[in-house]
């Protein structure tokens, strides 16, 4: 991402648009309103099958919602809005027209925004432990001040703030989660395995779209995937 020098009370790049305060309330109704034009533009096919509507979906209008969430991703947006756009969508698909925003994700096997970004998040994280980001691990991502004998090789050091905005940014919100991870799937140099494993581990948390939970709570989490 470009240096974001600061205009006014908005600091701005080419693709991201942030507050003074580094909220990014705009620009989450900036791609919420692209997402929904995009959306609006493509869904008038006669073809209603999820065979062809989903591949639709997750290649021409799920991008828009996702790009640099890492980022942006802080958790005070209301995720109703990210959810709405394919909320609709999926509401269009052949014989889901009378089944809840729940029942058509399951149906579909399709996760919700919020368990995209937050996969999204892991996913970077994996991505800069192993070397295939152009970002140094020690640049981002805090060695943790004791060596663990218990999980993966790949943890995360703790970091104290008492900023409540910096608490939520990528490198401190992702620690609990990232950490409690299988060694199994972490350790693995497959990206593809690691998502397969994410995917068993995390479970019916992708598939949440309830309010976020921002830096995650992982005993929200458990309680979910007891469900």
């Amino acid at each position: 991402m470009s240096r974001i020098p600061i205009l006014g009370t908005t600091l701005r790049s080419s693709d991201l648009e942030a507050s003074n305060k580094l909220k990014f309330h705009q620009h989450i109704s900036n791609i919420v309103h692209k997402a929904s034009g995009v959306s609006t533009s493509i869904r008038s096919t006669v073809n209603r099958q999820d065979s062809f509507m989903l591949p639709l979906f997750t290649t021409h209008v799920r991008p828009l919602l996702e790009y640099a969430s890492s980022v942006w991703n802080l958790g005070y947006v209301d995720v109703r809005q990210l959810e709405s756009v394919q909320r609709r969508w999926t509401r269009e698909i052949h014989g889901l027209e009378g089944l809840d925003y729940s029942q058509r994700l399951r149906t579909l096997n399709l996760y919700s925004i919020k368990g995209r970004l937050l996969r999204n998040d892991i996913i970077k994280c994996w991505h800069i432990f192993h070397g295939k980001l152009a970002i140094s691990r020690d640049d981002l991502l805090p060695r943790p001040l004791l060596s663990s004998t218990r999980g993966h090789d790949f943890k995360i050091g703790h970091t104290r703030t008492q900023v409540e905005v910096r608490r939520r940014y990528f490198s401190i919100r992702c620690v609990n989660l990232w950490n409690g991870l299988p060694a199994e799937p972490v350790n693995c140099s497959d990206i593809d395995v690691f998502k397969r494993g994410l995917a068993a581990h995390l479970g019916v948390i992708l598939f949440d779209y309830t309010a976020y939970t921002v830096p995650y709570n992982v005993a929200a989490y458990d309680t979910l995937s007891s469900q």
